[in-house]
C-alpha cells in the first residue's frame, strides 16, 4: 500500500516575501521528500498539487496551524508521525 501523506504549514511574513499565499501543502513521497508544493490563500477550497487534487481535510489542517509552524497529516487532515 503507498503511502499517501502530506507536509502542511502557515507561512510566517518571512517565508511569504510579499505574497499573498499564506498556507503551503507539501505532497510527499514515500521517503518524505516533496513531490510538489502548493501555496494557497485562506478561502481557497480546491488545490492541485503534482497532478493530483489535495483533499480537503488536508487543506483545513493547514488552515489550523499556527503562523510558522507545521504538520505531517494524513488524506483526512489527522496528524501522523513523521517517520
Amino acid at each position: 500500500m503507498v503511502r499517501e501523506w502530506y507536509f502542511v504549514r502557515r507561512l510566517s511574513s518571512r517565508e511569504r516575501q510579499g505574497s499573498p499565499e499564506r498556507l503551503e501543502v507539501q505532497l510527499l513521497d514515500r521517503s518524505g521528500r516533496a513531490l510538489g508544493i502548493g501555496r494557497f490563500l485562506e478561502d481557497t477550497e480546491q488545490l492541485e498539487v503534482a497532478g493530483q487534487e489535495v483533499p480537503v481535510p488536508v487543506l483545513a489542517a493547514a488552515k489550523r496551524r499556527p503562523v510558522g509552524s507545521g504538520d505531517y497529516v494524513d488524506r483526512e487532515g489527522r496528524s501522523i508521525p513523521a517517520f
